[in-house]
């Protein structure tokens, strides 16, 4: 190699051997990296392996790909807390920030799914702020741009939207927590996240719906979310047939949903009709975050019930035979906050609500146990929904005294005290029972001291 390159004036075929080399040179070292990723799976991160990882980075003759493939292995690594702090403390960080500007756009693509990661965790989310790292995510939210022409969106730029959804993603992880979220509307992202819910890319769309959700559910930062009214854009996007994408629309809905005004501005955008039609999907997390919506709606009270509700009331009573408790949970949620109503109650009794809920008290958690008890509380409240109650008060009662007693759960804060004292007539004796975890005292039922002790056995 060396005689080849150094007499370049030789007569007859010669070849740079250095030039030649150059591709294979970039195979090799990739290869050789995939297999250090592969041994390095399941591992917990290290400082010697992060040093490997490091020692690819600074070179031209290691392919973007290569670089690129590290930095989602050190992104996916970067998912448990200790393996992000295991970042922190080296020296990787402004060379990761540096990647955020690479030419290569799989390059700047990982590097931002890695900042995302980081951007979670409270230590690293907090180390990223106080050193203003997220600044570099901005100028990625430029390169797709969207412009209006004869009312037809279109992309005007050749850049890799991908980097744009990644850097969306990034910045709604770092707008977990408040100050992060305070932080990223000061550096305007709110304001290109609106914009981006009208982007041609699919990608786009679902995280800045992510991104508006995230700002959406902080006391902080919903006031400039709601000033910006995104909502009659997310009721267009609840119509997509992309299913990350309504996820992300009724996610950012239900947040924005937390606040009097918020789901007063949903409400107006007419925003239940289509989310009762999302009850006939499959998927479990829009699904979850339906209820989560149509519950903080009725529980804002500003509806008057209708046929959307109605429909909505009967597909969450199926929900509860679901095999998730997190839509269990949100399903009984909404199904309490609407049972204030006589015409859902009755609705919702008429669909043997009740053969679901005694399920939910034997075998979930007691989050999902008080919003069950609220909705049998507040079913027995009603005049016409009342009797439902009454035809299944043997097997209510004796699982809601079973599940408290083996539980500890405080007896005071039961919700169904009045339907066990008017509504089952049953007779009261105070006992004080000691408790693995605390004491419960007053209400314990004397009639049924027999079948508690059967269901505890």
């Amino acid at each position: 190699s060396w005689w080849s390159d150094s007499n370049p004036g030789l007569q007859g075929p010669t070849v740079n051997l250095h030039a030649a080399s150059k591709p294979l040179q970039k195979f090799l070292y990739h290869r050789q990296a995939l297999n250090i990723i592969k041994k390095d799976q399941g591992k917990e991160l290290d400082s010697e392996t992060l040093e490997t990882y490091a020692s690819y980075f600074p070179w031209n003759f290691v392919a973007s790909g290569t670089k690129a493939a590290i930095l989602s292995k050190l992104a996916e690594k970067a998912e448990l807390s200790e393996n992000a702090e295991v970042l922190l403390d080296s020296s990787m960080l402004p060379q990761i920030v540096s990647f955020l500007g690479s030419p290569e756009c799989t390059i700047r693509q990982s590097s931002c799914k890695l900042m995302g990661r980081l951007g979670r965790h409270k230590t690293s989310g907090s180390v990223i702020l106080k050193l203003g790292l997220y600044t570099s995510l901005l100028p990625l939210l430029e390169y797709v741009r969207i412009a209006r022409k004869y009312m037809v969106l279109t992309t005007i730029s050749d850049e890799d939207p991908g980097v744009t959804a990644e850097a969306l993603c990034a910045l709604s992880k770092i707008a977990i927590r408040p100050t992060g979220a305070q932080t990223v509307l000061d550096a305007g992202a709110a304001q290109r996240a609106s914009q981006f819910l009208q982007s041609p890319d699919s990608r786009i769309r679902r995280w800045s719906c992510q991104l508006v959700g995230r700002l959406s559910e902080h006391g902080c930062t919903a006031p400039r979310i709601l000033e910006l009214r995104p909502c009659q854009q997310l009721v267009l996007l609840l119509q997509e047939k992309d299913p990350e994408v309504v996820e992300g629309a009724v996610y950012a809905l239900s947040r924005i949903a937390l606040w009097p005004n918020g789901a007063k501005a949903v409400v107006d955008a007419e925003a239940l009709g289509y989310i009762s039609i999302l009850f006939d999907l499959k998927e479990l997390r829009v699904l979850k975050w339906c209820c989560e919506c149509m519950g903080r709606i009725a529980h804002a009270g500003i509806i008057e019930p209708g046929v959307s509700e109605m429909r909505a009331c009967r597909a969450m009573v199926r929900l509860l035979t679901y095999e998730d408790p997190k839509v269990n949970l949100k399903a009984a949620y909404a199904l309490a906050q609407f049972a204030k109503w006589p015409e859902c109650a009755q609705v919702i009794a008429d669909t043997n609500v009740l053969d679901h809920d005694c399920r939910l008290f034997q075998v979930l958690d007691l989050e999902t146990q008080k919003w069950s008890c609220k909705l049998v509380e507040r079913l027995a409240t009603h005049e016409r929904s009342g009797p439902a109650i009454l035809t299944a008060n043997m097997q209510i009662c004796e699982v809601l005294c079973c599940r408290y007693y083996r539980e500890s759960y405080d007896w005071k804060q039961m919700q169904t005290h009045r339907l066990l004292e008017q509504r089952l007539h049953c007779k009261l004796a105070s006992r004080n029972l000691e408790l693995e975890r605390r004491m419960i005292s007053n209400s314990v039922v004397d009639s049924y001291n027999q079948s508690y002790r059967k269901a505890l056995r």
